[in-house]
């Protein structure tokens, strides 16, 4: 059921933050109002053709019916630039439908084959959030499959994909493997049809301190119901904390990151006593209230009073000042280590104790990783020797990516 938190006023300015954005942005938030205003109107009739920077950010379907709307009301001008828009959108559009469906379909099938073999698992994101934040599974784009199941059920249910036509990426020994297995967070399965499924067993690395948030049994979880077949998935206050908790992970680099936060709270009920509770107990309110402020301030998201203050707070504005800072800049001629050297400083603003920060810091260079383990696959009893592979590993890694850097 719709939330009805009462709006409350924005105490610093959305129109100065909007200001701030590249018009090509400005535009794709326009396009993703749920409401469009008349300032977003007149800025969409007056931009120009941007459909590859939607699909990027993951949002053309919203763009595409936010055109055909104001093209059917007759809001935006009947002329060969807006005909040729609306064909290339509706193009891309429908390719995204079948897609989505497709993918939708290998959900459901996926779902059914561990149920049947005694396996609780759960959807997230993908269908699962399409359905529930916008009511249909074509309007949000998902490139992936995304299936959370118990640590100690991870091997059997990768086997049981193995087995049914879901090729994995990696060897699947990887999921047998102690080590490997708490180093890392999930395991990559293609199928035939060329669906990517991402097995999970938990959301976030260990190194970013977050437990709180995992299949912690059915009262943690919820049914949505996709083409006819209920999908058990995350609880609205962990969905919501999870989608803030991954964009602030990559800095919102796509808007469908803050979308999915607006949509989540307009179109389902939020208990915000327990999502703030969520928020405090995985010890990421910093992130938890940078992507509420973001959605409120890009798409006037309806907040209750309760989370006001914290939005509003210097902290968490500067957070939200960086983000869009790095939102607008120019990726293009910056070196993977260039990349990699501000995600990861922008990551370390994020966490709320200095324990967790420096406990972020020592995972980072330290701890067994994932790519320690696809690099070398080490059995339990000779697990010692990563402590000499990761740093050697890491050297020669960030060596060349530093000499790359250096010389183009």
């Amino acid at each position: 059921m719709p939330n009805n938190q009462t709006t409350f006023n924005i105490q610093h300015s959305t129109f100065n933050i909007k200001a701030s954005l590249s018009p090509e942005l400005r535009f794709l938030i326009a396009c993703c109002q749920a409401d469009p205003s008349d300032d977003d109107i007149a800025f969409i009739q007056n931009s120009s053709s941007i459909l590859h920077l939607a699909v990027s950010h993951g949002i053309l379907p919203l763009v595409y019916k936010t055109i055909k709307s104001l093209n059917d009301q007759n809001l935006l001008p009947n002329d060969q630039y807006t005909n040729t828009l609306l064909t290339d959108a509706k193009h891309l559009y429908m390719s995204i439908v079948q897609k989505n469906m497709l993918m939708t379909s290998e959900l459901l099938k996926i779902m059914k084959l561990l149920e049947e073999n005694g396996i609780e698992a759960l959807a997230f994101k993908g269908p699962a959030l399409a359905q529930m934040a916008y009511g249909d599974i074509t309007l949000r784009q998902y490139s992936d499959l995304d299936i959370l199941v118990d640590e100690k059920d991870a091997y059997q249910a990768g086997k049981l994909m193995s087995e049914n036509g879901h090729a994995a990426m990696l060897p699947l020994k990887i999921l047998n493997n102690r080590t490997c297995l708490h180093a890392a967070k999930d395991f990559s399965l293609m199928s035939k049809s060329g669906v990517l499924t991402e097995l999970h067993w938990r959301l976030f690395e260990k190194k970013y301190a977050i437990s709180v948030i995992s299949c912690a049994g059915k009262k943690k979880c919820l049914s949505v119901t996709i083409n006819g077949k209920a999908v058990r998935t995350l609880q609205n206050e962990l969905l919501l904390v999870y989608l803030c908790l991954h964009g602030a992970k990559h800095a919102f680099e796509r808007i469908e990151w803050i979308c999915d936060i607006d949509r989540l709270i307009r179109n389902t009920e939020v208990h915000w006593d327990a999502a703030i509770a969520v928020a405090e107990q995985s010890h990421s309110k910093r992130s938890f209230y940078l992507g509420l402020s973001l959605a409120q301030s890009l798409f006037h998201t309806p907040l209750p009073q309760s989370v006001q203050s914290h939005i509003s707070s210097d902290t968490v504005l500067q957070l939200q000042s960086m983000t869009l800072e790095q939102m607008s800049e120019k990726k293009e001629g910056r070196s993977d280590f260039e990349k990699n050297r501000e995600t990861f400083f922008y990551q370390s603003q994020l966490f709320d104790k200095k324990s967790d920060m420096l406990r972020f810091y020592l995972s980072t260079f330290f701890n067994i990783s994932t790519t320690d383990c696809q690099t070398f696959t080490l059995p339990e009893n000779l697990k010692f020797l990563y402590i000499v592979l990761r740093p050697i590993r890491l050297v020669w890694s960030y060596g060349q990516k530093l000499f790359v850097s250096r010389n183009s």
